[in-house]
């Protein structure tokens, strides 16, 4: 619409060049073409072209005003959002990336779960948010759950591509219920954890005989268990595995109970929150 605009107002200058040099180009239906006569159709067709400019703004302004486009909706819709089958979730951000000149025409969203749902509650929302949204040919939307952070990995996504496509991510609540019935340990027990960011695991460190071991459920059901040197610091507990890491990663039980992932550059990369 903008490129269509753009070209009236240049045809509009145009002509108005010519007309005033030989008003009898372009008044061609006139019997009597005169220079006065070219000004006044000038003024005309330029009050009905700018007229047609400011709906088309007007229209743009109203339609993102309503959608939120390129702000964060919770700054427009408040935190939390109920749908009707009262699945508690919250916006983070909603961005729209639209050029009509590639033929690209979709929207992100970001959304804060307050726990892990199933597939069929995450497509009741997704329909709930794609209705107020049915402009856009593709609506891709992210799911975090709690103390997720955004950007590096949802937990699961729906997408409409145009269609719904409904995809968990990380583990699943009948494979997170799996987990938990694996994670019996023999010993004293340390401490368990969760990790959805990127492994989507269950983790528990334990003592057996003097020894401190770590056990990590995959979502597969898969188990690998590792042998630790533990080593107090001042940010928490150091875990090392005994017989090393090949990546130089290490684990760090930190004051508040959290078990942190950090890499040989001392960076904690994710963290596994406590059970």
């Amino acid at each position: 619409m903008k490129t269509i605009l753009v070209f009236l107002i240049f045809g509009l200058f145009s002509a108005l060049v010519v007309g005033l040099i030989k008003p009898s180009m372009v008044l061609r239906w006139s019997k009597k073409p005169t220079r006065l006569k070219i000004i006044g159709w000038w003024f005309l067709c330029t009050i009905i072209v700018f007229f047609s400019i400011g709906l088309f703004v007007s229209d743009e302004v109203s339609e993102k005003s309503q959608t939120g486009i390129t702000l964060p909706v919770k700054a427009q819709t408040g935190e939390k959002t109920n749908s009707k089958d009262n699945l508690s979730y919250e916006i983070i951000t909603e961005k729209d990336n639209v050029n009509p000149e590639i033929d690209l025409n979709k929207c992100n969203i970001e959304v804060r779960l307050n726990k892990k749902l199933t597939k069929e509650e995450l497509k009741i929302i997704a329909n709930n948010l794609r209705g107020t949204r049915k402009s856009y040919d593709k609506l891709w939307i992210f799911y975090y759950l709690p103390e997720m952070k955004v950007g590096s990995g949802a937990w699961a996504t729906t997408h409409f591509t145009p269609d719904l496509e409904v995809e968990i991510l990380g583990s699943t609540i009948a494979e997170e219920k799996s987990a938990i019935e694996k994670i019996n340990v023999i010993g004293n027990v340390i401490g368990t954890w969760s990790e959805e960011q990127y492994t989507s695991t269950k983790v528990v460190i334990y003592k057996e005989k003097e020894k401190i071991y770590i056990k990590t459920i995959y979502k597969n059901g898969q188990e690998s268990v590792e042998e630790l040197i533990a080593k107090k610091i001042k940010s928490g507990m150091k875990y090392e595995e005994a017989e090393g890491n090949p990546n130089g990663e290490y684990y760090v039980l930190e004051n508040d109970g959290n078990l942190g992932y950090y890499n040989k550059q001392n960076n904690r990369f994710t963290i596994a929150k406590k059970n």
